[in-house]
């Protein structure tokens, strides 16, 4: 922990007030445009958020637009255990969706520390915005991943983290196919259905309240494989299902458009203060009215 007497040794540089001016402009700018395009992802999230809820709740016509509220039409919805929904969709588990030969199941127990040319292991930590972070996944052993070859994963495969932060979804890119998973995590194979609405579905309002309902623990919180299994799971006809994917596709590549340009930002911030406050950028000050000389007299 630092104390005033260290604060008091660090060393800062010597510029010229002008220059320091110039700095700070420099800075002020990527600044603004950082801040600028945080707001536009929490916008994004906002719009998701909102399609979210009307597709879950009203789903896309047969005209291609949301179906009319249920205030409006009252005929077009039916009340079942988890809310109103369309008369089109049925009702039923998650579990009678997915494969029978590949059950919802959860990855490996102890994977080790690393193993040099082994099989990649998903951890919860590597599961952020339907993304998998694939720099630096651990490698397990080939035998490790062997005992556990009912988890390995395919590319299309849905994942949920089921212990510690219960809820995250990514779909498994074609790049980690054969890749397996933590016990942390569980692998859905959708047999009847499109899988990405299926993973759009698990981010919904219902899906979010069978979480916190059925998650259990104190200091490591978390879901078990059954409770996963028997999520109520609403069921459209597969071209809606696709259309509703299709919609919210848009939004999230919206999304992870921006979060790639706020890294990029915070990126070149990172590397101006570098190169600015270190002198390995010289930075001309700019003369300005209270620096110039005055004129001289005729």
């Amino acid at each position: 922990m630092l104390t005033v007497s260290d604060l008091r040794k660090v060393l800062v540089p010597s510029l010229h007030p002008a220059t320091q001016r110039k700095i700070a402009r420099i800075l002020q700018t990527i600044d603004q445009a950082i801040e600028k395009t945080e707001a536009l992802i929490d916008k994004y999230q906002q719009i998701k958020a909102g399609l979210m809820h009307d597709l879950f709740t009203r789903g896309i016509g047969p005209d291609g637009q949301l179906r009319p509220p249920r205030e409006q039409a009252p005929e077009l919805y039916q009340e079942t255990p988890i809310g109103w929904i369309p008369k089109e969709w049925s009702l039923t588990s998650l579990g009678d969706v997915v494969n029978p030969a590949r059950p919802v199941v959860y990855g490996i127990l102890m994977p080790g520390y690393g193993h040099e040319n082994g099989v990649p292991v998903i951890k919860v930590k590597d599961i952020n915005d339907r993304m998998i972070n694939s720099e630096g996944l651990l490698l397990t052993s080939p035998d490790i991943d062997q005992e556990y070859k009912r988890s390995r994963l395919k590319s299309g495969d849905i994942l949920i983290t089921i212990r510690g932060s219960v809820g995250r979804i990514c779909v498994v890119p074609d790049e980690l196919e054969g890749a397996n998973i933590t016990q942390d995590t569980a692998r859905i194979d959708i047999a009847t259905g499109n899988n990405r609405f299926y993973s759009y579905f698990l981010e919904s309002d219902v899906a979010r309240r069978h979480y916190d309902i059925n998650t259990l623990g104190v200091a490591v919180q978390g879901i078990n494989l059954g409770e996963v299994r028997r999520l109520p799971t609403m069921v459209p006809g597969e071209g809606e299902q696709l259309e509703i994917a299709d919609v919210l596709d848009n939004a999230v590549s919206r999304i992870q458009m921006e979060r790639r340009q706020l890294e990029k930002l915070k990126k070149q911030k990172r590397g101006l203060m570098h190169d600015l406050l270190t002198g390995k950028v010289l930075v001309e000050p700019e003369v300005e009215p209270e620096d110039e000389p005055e004129a001289a007299h005729v």
